[in-house]
């Protein structure tokens, strides 16, 4: 892991270029929303089949229907897979009412992102044997049905399709597996040997803090924020006495949705000294964390200094 600041003169510090390389962020990033995407696709194609064979029993009624308990628990749960993913990846880190800091925000911590990953297995999983020992196989595939009410022709079809989602839905599970096992790997990776902290950033810049220490970004980021924090502590001494110049000078300095307070001292920032491969969202939470690790912070980021 990394090492902290080294105040004895008898030890030296460790040579940073000696040390595990860290993981480009932006590739992390790629490979979740792969996956993720594989994920959903085998979710909404297995949707389809459950669906093409629950309107087969419906065309031909009288028939007998099997159980549906397992088949509607799938159903539910491949319309609800996507949903998953699409809002806690995007829609809800763009959402205007959640605020850094907020209940909310703290849902976008890696930690809860491999807990979610986790309850999807086991609902996968769970769905999937449950159909099989229902459903799956060829035997349990028997036409049920009244004495003047012949069996159709294309019985075996709906057989096919049945067996079909036993294979859907077991590689949706697999694939989901990979998944949660994959992000498992990088964040032991990530918390043994470069970050302890890495657990608790958000899942869209996770990563980008241990990079960017690395790469050295961290020296120019806190001359940046020193610079901008006395250029506002300046502007907020000079216009203490009208209100209405601090609300302008809140909203000049971008206080946006993070709102005007944070345009004092305090919590002055550099927004140019970010680097532009983050994105509008992995931007603002990594300039939130920023705030917490400046120069002169004794308690926050010790684990990440020089």
């Amino acid at each position: 892991m990394a090492f902290p600041e080294r105040y004895a003169l008898s030890t030296k510090a460790p040579d940073r270029s000696k040390e595990p390389k860290a993981i480009h962020p932006n590739i992390i990033l790629v490979f979740r929303f792969l996956i993720t995407a594989l994920l959903c696709c085998l979710s909404l194609i297995t949707l389809v089949i459950s669906i093409l064979v629950v309107k087969y029993y419906e065309d031909h009624k009288p028939i007998v229907f099997p159980s549906w308990g397992s088949l509607i628990y799938l159903i539910i749960l491949s319309v609800l897979t996507p949903i998953i993913y699409f809002g806690y990846n995007i829609a809800m880190p763009l959402a205007p009412f959640i605020n850094y800091g907020d209940f909310l925000y703290g849902l976008f911590r890696v930690k809860v992102e491999l807990l979610l990953q986790f309850t999807m297995c086991v609902l996968w999983v769970s769905g999937a044997m449950a159909y099989y020992e229902d459903l799956g196989g060829y035997q349990n595939c028997q036409f049920d049905g009244y004495f003047h009410y012949p069996k159709p022709m294309d019985f075996q079809h709906v057989c096919y399709l049945r067996q079909l989602i036993v294979a859907l839905a077991f590689a949706t599970f697999g694939v989901q597996v990979f998944l949660w096992a994959s992000e498992m790997l990088i964040a032991l990776y990530i918390f043994l040997f470069l970050d302890q902290e890495s657990l608790s950033e958000p899942h869209f810049s996770w990563g980008r803090r241990a990079y960017d220490f690395q790469q050295g970004r961290h020296v120019s980021q806190q001359q940046g924020n020193s610079r901008s924090a006395r250029v506002a502590r300046a502007s907020v001494v000079n216009s203490e006495d009208d209100p209405e110049r601090i609300s302008q000078t809140g909203r000049r300095s971008g206080g946006g949705r993070r709102g005007v307070a944070y345009s004092n001292a305090d919590m002055a920032e550099s927004q140019t000294s970010l680097p532009a491969s983050l994105g509008s969202r992995g931007l603002q939470a990594y300039t939130d964390g920023e705030i917490q690790g400046r120069a002169g912070d004794e308690e926050g980021g010790w684990h990440l200094r020089e």
